[in-house]
């Protein structure tokens, strides 16, 4: 797939992920398994899509591919500004804090055993982190909606290969349905942009 036009509507962003969202996270049935989804990446077997993407290994596999490639676009790793400092700033969370966080949230949304922000926070190498709520995390970063529909057209395109076209649909539904937490509102319809720098001159993630 290709990068996310700047301008790209909601719409745009879901289409990424091959098509109109499914009801639920368990919308491609178990039987599907071994029969590719538009002749393209058959669906893993599997209950739910937790277990299709591999449970909270698989999932979070996933995630540091997709994070991976994030970094790779010099825009999106401008948002990343703390955790590449060297030590990170304290109070804020490393690369693999935010990678836990954001593989638990995706695998409560999956249909895991899990809930967000998780109970305790996650551990890491570096130690333990509460994961913030959506808005408590991005707010200060001022968002743009481009910025956001790069972010979710990147994602679908590193999912893509291995993910079929109804898992990847129930997970691009999930992004989306972030958006309104996650973008400034000011920069709503705003195109791809780097990290603009703090509103007050701090806040950051």
């Amino acid at each position: 797939m290709d990068a996310a036009a700047p301008g790209q509507t909601d719409a745009t962003a879901q289409g990424k992920m091959d098509g109109a969202p499914p009801s639920d996270v368990d919308a491609a049935a178990p039987g599907d398994s071994g029969a590719a989804d538009d002749g393209a990446v058959p669906c893993a077997s599997g209950a739910t899509l937790y277990d299709r993407l591999g449970g909270h290994d698989g999932i979070h596999a996933a995630i540091a591919a997709i994070v991976g490639q994030e970094l790779g676009n010099p825009d999106m790793a401008s948002y990343f500004f703390n955790q590449v400092a060297s030590p990170v700033p304290a109070g804020h969370p490393t690369a693999d804090q935010i990678e836990e966080c954001f593989t638990v949230l995706l695998s409560a949304v999956a249909g895991g055993p899990y809930s967000y922000p998780p109970d305790g926070g996650v551990t890491t190498d570096a130690g333990t982190f509460a994961c913030r709520d959506m808005t408590t995390i991005h707010q200060p970063l001022l968002i743009s909606g481009g910025t956001f529909d790069e972010f979710v057209s990147i994602a679908a395109t590193t999912l893509a290969p291995s993910v079929c076209a109804s898992d990847l649909a129930t997970i691009g539904s999930a992004l989306v349905g972030t958006k309104g937490a996650i973008v400034y509102a000011p920069l709503t319809d705003a195109g791809l942009q780097p990290f603009p720098g703090a509103e007050d001159g701090g806040n950051d993630q």
